[in-house]
């Protein structure tokens, strides 16, 4: 008899085989087996024996309560209480119609409606889905044997606290053999939402059930224990007949009945408290959702579409979206329950950033399993995109020989075309670009960061009109020009005070022209005392070298032309510029008589000078009397002496 205070406090002990089969159906007709007398349903492999018992008597695939082996029972069945006072039983005529049955305590004396034991155990096989039910009592009665199987979807208590509340869709099963019979006669009742069960509908040759007519042994029993004649039931029905079609069904709650007569409405009696079960026919897709490098990937969401014939890819527009969904946590996995069998897409509808949709997986949702079996695992590529760099030199014109690497992965660019670098295949993220091999002659760039967030490739991008991602500017190594100032004397004495300055040779390189070659740098005031000075920092290119102030008493030097060139540490390039030194030619005339200046002009070219006195401190006799190159004798009027400036 079922429990009372304590409600549904075995809802677990009873569990449910599922046993795969290798056989397919055969419609309802009888399977014959070896050393099997009796009845299978459809493709069911469950013996229903004519006369009932707990054992395996065909051979493989066949199955029954006990396993192949005959040691144990497949389910663990709900035991009813002891009888006498301690049993619990409806009570006050309550009949199957009342929602909350009246539970009452020792009021079934040991009778045929005195229950023991009750079992549920549902199969699947490839073609089908059957349940499997068991009753047994504790006498041989006189009469009709009536039992009730009530199978309902909510677990929560009703008001007298031991059997659950009853919901429209809740399932019925009437058990009824004739006072003598063999051969049950089984039927369905659904719960409607009126809060009456319906008219019953037969179940015949879609349900089988039978009784004992001789004992079962404690051996051949299990934890039941030894039967005598007609105390032990059992029954097999199609649950295709029980479920609504294409509608996701579960029962998780049973309880065993037994009534007072054939008539439904007969006072119902002894009762094994309800237990829990799960009785389906819906199955569950567990999915788990990873990248290309094997991360699971969370926040992946998926939807069952209807797969229509065609069964094939890819999904047509008449196959829909269904309700049923799930979205994947941080291990990658979710699962799509209650799935009604059939056939379906399953389809990613959410993809995480930064990933390509997988594609869809079609999977046949059956009572014999999911094909394909197992966990479906969708892998989202990462989606990846590409950096171009722009080399340059500091003239904006393109800088071919470098070469860069981007991290983190330790990517080498490749170079695409004079100046042009690029490297694809980088996942979505930031990355640091570092100028590995700077080219000859030049200094590298500093690192530069770009983060890709666009799908593309390099040979997509570099056959197509493109602005570069990043521009690493190379300024060649400046090179260095020294000039030296001496006068010709020879050993070349150093000239301090010259002025220089740095042209940039535009037009007729090597040649300095004034009016069109600009300057480029001014050098420092003047050449040292040692007679240096020194132009620094001068990038490559073509140059004058221009004397543009030179000190008193010496010739300015021509300009020089010169090129810096690439070089590893930039060029240095020594100049000398050599000053002649001027002459300066003194003419005294003298009176020869009187040691006394004369005025007399002096012309050299088109200059004239004449010497009127002497300079301070000196007298004209001293002038006069001076010794070197003289001509004396020479009379008034003009004379031509010839100077040679040496």
């Amino acid at each position: 008899m079922g429990q009372s205070s304590q409600g549904l406090r075995r809802r677990q002990t009873l569990a449910l085989g599922t046993a795969a089969v290798l056989l397919f159906g055969l419609g309802t007709a009888p399977n014959a087996s070896a050393a099997f007398v009796g009845s299978k349903l459809g493709s069911s492999n469950f013996e229903i024996d004519t006369d009932a018992n707990l054992k395996v008597d065909g051979s493989a695939p066949s199955i029954d309560w006990l396993n192949s082996a005959g040691t144990a029972l497949r389910v663990t069945p709900a035991q009813d209480k002891p009888t006498g006072g301690g049993d619990d039983s409806f009570g006050q005529g309550t009949s199957e119609n009342d929602a909350v049955p009246t539970v009452t305590d020792g009021s079934i004396p040991p009778n045929k409606s005195d229950l023991k034991y009750f079992g549920v155990m549902q199969e699947r096989t490839l073609t089908g889905s059957y349940l499997h039910l068991f009753w047994t009592r504790v006498l041989n009665p006189t009469g009709t044997t009536n039992m009730d199987f009530e199978f309902n979807r909510s677990t929560t208590l009703s008001g007298n606290g031991i059997t659950p509340v009853r919901t429209a869709g809740d399932l019925l099963i009437t058990y009824d053999l004739s006072n003598g019979g063999t051969n049950a006669v089984l039927s369905k009742r659904t719960w409607l939402a009126t809060g009456t069960w319906s008219a019953a509908i037969a179940l015949a040759g879609n349900a089988i059930g039978s009784i004992n007519t001789t004992a079962i042994t404690a051996a051949n029993s299990g934890v039941v224990g030894p039967l005598t004649s007609r105390t032990f039931g059992e029954a097999t029905i199609d649950l295709s007949l029980v479920f609504p079609s294409g509608q996701c069904t579960s029962f998780g709650s049973a309880y065993l009945k037994s009534r007072s007569s054939d008539s439904f409405s007969a006072a119902i009696k002894d009762f094994i408290a309800p237990t829990g079960v799960n009785v389906s026919n819906c199955a569950s897709v567990a999915i788990h959702k990873q990248d290309d490098a094997g991360t699971a990937l969370s926040g992946a969401g998926f939807t069952l579409y209807t797969n229509l014939a065609p069964l094939t890819g890819p999904r047509q527009i008449t196959d829909l979206a269904t309700p049923l969904t799930c979205s994947t946590l941080s291990a990658g996995d979710c699962t799509i329950s209650d799935v009604p069998y059939g056939d379906y897409w399953v389809v990613e509808t959410t993809t995480p950033a930064n990933h390509d949709t997988a594609a869809d997986q079609a999977i046949n949702v059956a009572s014999s399993g999911n094909t394909p079996s197992g966990t479906l695992t969708f892998v989202d590529p990462r989606l990846q995109g590409s950096i171009i760099v722009s080399k340059t030199d500091a003239f904006s014109n393109p800088l071919a020989g470098a070469g860069f690497t981007v991290n983190p992965g330790s990517h080498v660019m490749t170079e695409g075309a004079t100046g042009v670098f690029c490297v694809d295949g980088l996942t979505y993220g930031g990355y640091t670009i570092t100028e590995s091999t700077v080219p000859f002659g030049y200094t590298g760039g500093s690192d530069q960061t770009f983060s890709v967030s666009t799908k593309s490739t390099c040979a997509a991008r570099l056959a197509a009109a493109y602005t570069p991602d990043k521009t690493f500017v190379n300024s060649s190594k400046p090179g260095t020009i020294n000039v030296l100032k001496t006068d010709d004397a020879a050993i070349g004495n150093p000239i301090a005070g010259a002025g220089f300055t740095l042209y940039q040779d535009i037009d007729a390189v090597g040649t300095y022209q004034p009016l069109v070659d600009t300057t480029k740098q001014a050098g420092p005031t003047s050449t040292s005392a040692e007679g240096v000075l020194q132009f620094g920092s001068v990038p490559i290119g073509d140059y004058c070298v221009v004397e543009t102030f030179t000190p008193t008493g010496y010739a300015t030097a021509p300009a020089q032309c010169v090129t810096i060139h690439l070089a590893t540490d930039g060029e240095t390039l020594n100049l000398t510029f050599v000053d002649p030194r001027q002459h300066k030619v003194i003419v005294i005339v003298c009176h020869e008589g009187t040691n006394t200046l004369d005025s007399s002009p002096v012309t050299l070219g088109t200059t004239k000078s004449s010497l009127a006195s002497p300079p301070l401190g000196i007298t004209e006799a001293q002038l006069c009397a001076l010794g070197g190159a003289s001509f004396g004798g020479l009379s008034h009027g003009s004379s031509v002496p010839s100077v040679s400036v040496q």
